[in-house]
């Protein structure tokens, strides 16, 4: 089972966009048996407003 399978020699690098803030402070990255996991924390964002009506 592969998310995402891919064969390189040399270097190369992947940008990718995420559809959420993220804390940069608390990106954490580890290579494992050639295989990379990048965690992180979502920026916690209110999903209500309040508006003070007259």
């Amino acid at each position: 089972n592969y998310f995402v399978q891919e064969c390189y020699w040399g270097e190369f690098s992947r940008s990718i966009t995420l559809p959420v803030p993220v804390k940069e402070d608390e990106i954490e990255a580890v290579l494992k048996d050639g295989v990379l996991t990048i965690s992180f924390t979502k920026v916690k964002q209110d999903t209500v407003k309040k508006i003070q009506i007259q």
